[in-house]
């Protein structure tokens, strides 16, 4: 109402900008008193940078998950949808401050800051654990030494990127722990702080703890005969390079048209070349996890093009159903796909052109040979069920935070 009154009045323009700062200030005013009226008793911070569709959400919701003692959960970044937000609220206190920590030099980003502190540090034997916030980093220099302060690290960013494996460097001194997800990330780490002449004493706080599968299925559901579908689900970012799958659709169409390649995404669309479009079947995003995982059972390959990567967390949820990856040697994938054994490995060394050849190649093979595939499958859901354990992952993470 006050919107469409001020339209209607020349002085729209310096009264919604009133209206803003108020507005502003409002929202400020709610979220400290919602920090203030935390419990002393809750003992672990987070600080997550978003909780939109991803791999890293899914396994920061796992960590959450798995913890039993109190928590509270503080955002830091904008969020590009509220995907896992609800779910996230279901476990414990959550917080945003993005809109206030933007400018350092403000007041609000001050007392924010100061707000925090104050209350962790009054918190008797709390924990603190961030990922990809540099707002943490920034924080963890002014906690008590008592405070356990512990990061994770999923993925090395490229070699010319302000990743957090480089903005954190002048902070890991107030670490008391770091994570990673892998050993190629563990040892990305080492040769960073080796070139940079950091003490060793500071790899000694590195440690891995591997992502885990919710609800490990204990039979393999068989694939469909009478189709073949290739799934790529994730997100539109430049790393993953997701033009190439509608190359590689067109392609593969061409020579067998009852193919399907199916993205699941946000906005999956506009990263595909518009003369590929029509080779491909875009759901748009999908929350449901049942809906998902009925995805993964009609699903003969789950495929990644990235030029860098962790562990995607739709590798382990594909294997869980018998759905071969198709990838490229990136990150900490060779870590667990093993090249015709429980998935594809496609050399990430190669020009675009060669790469979309490697996968057609491979992706026509599988289609053309059932049989392979289905030794394949079963290989890579005898893996998944082995190899990523719930109860360890939750054992390791109440371990670190609890003590």
């Amino acid at each position: 109402m006050i919107k469409f009154f001020l339209k209607n009045t020349r002085l729209y323009k310096p009264l919604t900008k009133v209206y803003d700062i108020i507005n502003y200030n409002r929202i400020f005013i709610i979220t400290c008193l919602k920090l203030l009226s935390i419990k002393k008793n809750n003992k672990v911070y987070f600080f997550f940078p978003f909780y939109h569709t991803g791999g890293a959400e899914k396994v920061h919701l796992d960590i959450i998950n798995s913890i039993e003692i109190p928590k509270v959960i503080i955002f830091t970044n904008d969020s590009s949808n509220n995907a896992l937000l609800k779910q996230f609220n279901q476990k414990c206190k959550c917080l945003e401050i993005n809109i206030f920590i933007k400018d350092k030099t403000s007041l609000h980003y001050k007392l924010t800051l100061n707000l925090i502190k104050n209350k962790i540090n009054n918190t008797s034997k709390s924990s603190t654990f961030g990922c990809h916030s540099l707002f943490y980093y920034e924080l963890i220099p002014l906690l008590n030494k008592n405070i356990k302060t512990i990061d994770l690290i999923h993925a090395f960013t490229g070699l010319n990127e302000p990743g957090f494996e480089k903005i954190s460097l002048p902070f890991i001194s107030h670490l008391k722990k770091r994570i990673t997800i892998n050993s190629k990330t563990k040892n990305d780490l080492i040769s960073l702080y080796k070139q940079k002449e950091i003490p060793d004493s500071e790899i000694e706080k590195i440690e891995i703890i591997q992502n885990k599968i919710n609800n490990i299925n204990q039979k393999l559901y068989d694939k469909p005969n009478d189709s073949f579908t290739l799934i790529y689900l994730g997100r539109n970012s430049p790393e993953k390079r997701i033009y190439l799958i509608g190359r590689i659709a067109k392609v593969v169409k061409n020579k067998y048209p009852n193919i399907e390649i199916l993205l699941v995404g946000e906005n999956l669309e506009i990263g595909i070349e518009n003369e590929c479009k029509e080779y491909c079947n875009f759901t748009g995003r999908i929350d449901d996890t049942e809906i998902l995982n009925k995805l993964y059972v009609k699903s003969h390959l789950v495929i990644i093009t990235s030029e860098r990567e962790g562990f995607p967390m739709v590798f382990m949820e594909g294997m869980i159903n018998g759905t071969v990856p198709i990838t490229t040697n990136v990150g900490g994938i060779p870590e667990h796909i093993i090249n015709n054994q429980n998935g594809i490995i496609i050399n990430n060394d190669l020009s675009e052109s060669e790469l979309i050849n490697e996968f057609c190649e491979k992706i026509l093979l599988m289609y053309e040979n059932r049989k392979r595939l289905s030794i394949l499958s079963l290989s890579a859901f005898e893996y998944a069920k082995n190899c990523f354990s719930e109860n360890e992952f939750n054992e390791r993470y109440n371990t670190l935070l609890n003590k």
